[in-house]
């Protein structure tokens, strides 16, 4: 940008240098000219020199900043890749973790799946063991009952028999009392009629002497 602007400068001289000749032309001053138009050679070189210098400082100094721009551009793209590179591998670090959150979500709701199924079966187990040790219960306690009411049976049947037995023994004891007492007042009743029939045999044989 810097070059273009000299062009105005440049110009505004050569017209100077016109000016300057016409008016060594009018004056007629040759070796004047002469002179003016080697200065203005010269100064038209070291002008030409300098821009030549500028255009050079203006161009290296271009190729240095598009050389530090490609650069830079470089580097930008170096670093857009490697940031790609880096969201790229924090992506798949994160679907890496979401995938086993979900896994362990998945196992974690399995295992208890499966021990909410084997909590279950072993309270239909226990339940089970209970209903039929409620049963055996019941059973045994029906047993029990039987042979006890059984036991109370048989032991009221004995005791009816006992007491049956008793008494028939009392009914024959008295039976026998009875026959002892009658067979004691018919011996008394014997006894009573020998002495009596003896006495008056006594008395009869006393009454014959």
């Amino acid at each position: 940008e810097k070059a273009p602007s000299k062009k105005p400068a440049a110009a505004k001289t050569a017209v100077t240098a016109v000016a300057k000749s016409d008016f060594t032309l009018q004056a007629g001053e040759v070796s004047a000219y002469d002179a003016l138009t080697a200065r203005d050679t010269e100064e038209k070189a070291a002008f030409e020199k300098r821009e030549t210098k500028k255009r050079e400082a203006a161009a290296a100094k271009a190729d240095a900043e598009a050389k530090a721009d490609a650069e830079k551009a470089a580097k930008y793209e170096e670093f857009k890749a490697k940031a790609g590179e880096r969201e790229a591998a924090a992506a798949e670090k994160a679907a890496a973790a979401e995938k086993a959150k979900a896994e362990k979500a998945a196992a974690a709701k399995a295992a208890a799946a499966e021990k909410e199924k084997a909590a279950a079966a072993t309270k239909a187990e226990r339940e089970a063991a209970s209903a039929e040790k409620a049963k055996a219960d019941a059973a045994a306690k029906a047993e029990r009952d039987a042979a006890a009411a059984e036991k109370a049976k048989a032991a009221e049947k004995a005791k009816a028999e006992r007491d049956a037995a008793a008494a028939e023994k009392a009914k024959a004891a008295a039976a026998a009392k009875a026959d002892k007492a009658a067979a004691s007042a018919e011996k008394a009743k014997a006894d009573a009629a020998a002495k009596a029939e003896r006495d008056a045999a006594a008395a009869e044989k006393a009454k014959a002497a």
